[in-house]
């Protein structure tokens, strides 16, 4: 048998297509029904291409013969040949059937209009006949984010809104597949929204365990996953459809999740790049990581609501109430608790954590050689045995997690009662670094642990006066630290 999940990304048809039947049926129905317009809203390879594609077979199939167009918008240079596109792919749905070309179609197709308006025009011409016709059309407009890159984007937005406002004349239902929220993009424009009012919004998140145990039915008896390889497929993927057919390509020619997980790191972590940058842009990929891994001092209800939306973080019912918010994977979750260690959210906290940490090693390496890790271990097991274990196995974790881009730099594990307990064992070679006594920074360092260790429940928050403390906290050691560079 060859192996199923050869071109893992491209857009799912007929058998290939998994999951999702509730949502085909749900949206087939509104589209034929009302004739209403639609936003499907996903994240990248998440399977909006897929999932819409399903749709639209569907309302063809259940609406006779309309007239139907598919237009990526991210290979559109302009509006002008983003209506002209709409127009040839409508003429194109007929003849690719075989049906006879309305009189309308046959004479704009000879047509070239000169700005966006005429394009416009003549594009409403062609829906207008169609309708007079009897035919209706719908068009969709994959990567519909593009739009932001034309000149005339707001007013190409508008006559959008105007040819979907008037649909017993046009006859015209859209479907808008983008990145962000419809709201998202045009406020980024224009910030009035023409089309967010008058779609109704879909998000498309990762496929559910049914989701995914449907995808592994393609395997047929050539490949009987067991119960563990299931386990972890979801613990890798979260469901997530590209990142899952991935590892399964991968992992065919030894039946092993582990080695399809393997043969695809360096891919996963592409895909979470580009994911994080998307995020940033947008100014969320802080709020993900407080979120997810703390601390929540700044957290935007609206930004974590879009989170939740965009099925890339959701929320976790805990026993004592209330809930926690996690990352769509175990894998991904790790990736960002990765991130927070390399990139604290609060860059003060995390200019403090970097120098303590220099400032550990350089000391240790100065009293105590290269080895100096091993000597103090020897020297304090009871402190820090279990400590320093505690880091290897987040190292080791982390090494198998992400392969070369994890730091082989223990320090980088550790958290700031960590950090505390490793000046404090022999605070003699520290006490005149930080210029107060042991019992002044022990009890600053545990406010800056209670500050930094992730909080569980999204309703809490740090109080104004902890977070004020904490700042001149970090100030004060960096001082000391900046101090200690300077007289050495």
């Amino acid at each position: 048998m060859q192996n199923p999940f050869y071109g893992y990304g491209r857009i799912r048809r007929g058998g290939e297509f998994v999951g999702r039947h509730r949502e085909v049926k749900r949206l087939t129905d509104y589209l034929a029904s009302c004739s209403g317009n639609l936003g499907v809203i996903g994240e990248h390879r998440v399977g909006k291409s897929s999932l819409v594609r399903a749709v639209q077979d569907r309302v063809i199939a259940s609406n006779g013969n309309p007239a139907f167009a598919w237009i990526n918008l991210a290979v559109v240079p302009d509006s002008v040949l983003a209506f002209q596109e709409m127009v040839t792919e409508l003429i194109q749905s007929f003849q690719d059937r075989q049906l006879k070309l309305p009189e309308v179609l046959k004479h704009l197709s000879d047509t070239n209009p000169s700005n966006g308006y005429e394009a416009y025009q003549r594009c409403r011409r062609a829906l207008i006949g169609l309708r007079k016709a009897g035919i209706d059309s719908l068009v969709v407009m994959d990567e519909f984010d593009a739009v932001r890159s034309f000149e005339d984007s707001s007013a190409f937005i508008q006559r959008l809104r105007e040819l979907i406002d008037h649909r017993d004349i046009t006859g015209l239902s859209m479907v808008f597949i983008s990145r962000r929220s419809l709201i998202a993009i045009e406020r980024q424009l224009a910030g009035v929204s023409n089309l967010d009012g008058v779609c109704q919004k879909h998000f498309v998140k990762p496929l559910d365990a049914a989701g995914v145990e449907e995808m592994l039915g393609r395997c047929g008896d050539a490949w009987q996953v067991s119960q563990e390889d299931k386990a972890l497929l979801l613990w890798y993927t979260g469901g997530h459809p590209y990142l899952a057919e991935m590892i399964l390509c991968h992992g065919w020619d030894d039946r092993s999740v582990v080695a399809g997980f393997d043969a695809s790191l360096s891919e996963i972590l592409d895909h979470y790049r580009r994911l994080r940058n998307l995020l940033e842009e947008d100014k969320l990929f802080d709020q993900l990581v407080q979120a997810t891994v703390g601390p929540h001092w700044s957290l935007r209800l609206e930004d974590v609501e879009r989170l939740v939306q965009y099925g890339i973080m959701r929320r976790i019912p805990v026993p004592e109430g209330g809930h926690r918010f996690q990352a769509w994977s175990g894998h991904f979750q790790e990736f960002l608790e990765k991130c927070a260690r390399e990139k604290p959210v609060w860059d003060l906290w995390r200019e403090t954590e970097t120098g303590l940490r220099d400032l550990i090693e350089s000391v240790y390496t100065e009293k105590s050689g290269q080895n100096w890790q091993s000597i103090l271990r020897k020297r304090h097991e009871k402190s820090l045995g279990e400590m320093f274990s505690k880091c290897e196995s987040a190292m080791a974790k982390e090494q198998k997690n992400f392969g070369l881009s994890a730091s082989d730099r223990l320090l980088d594990y550790t958290y700031p009662m960590d950090l505390w307990t490793m000046i404090s064992v022999e605070w003699q070679h520290f006490r005149d670094i930080l210029d107060r006594d042991k019992k002044y920074w022990g009890e600053r360092f545990s406010l800056l642990a209670k500050i930094r260790t992730p909080i569980a429940h999204s309703r809490e928050s740090i109080p104004e006066h902890d977070l004020t403390a904490a700042q001149s906290y970090c100030q004060e050691l960096l001082a000391c630290i900046n101090e200690w560079h300077k007289n050495r």
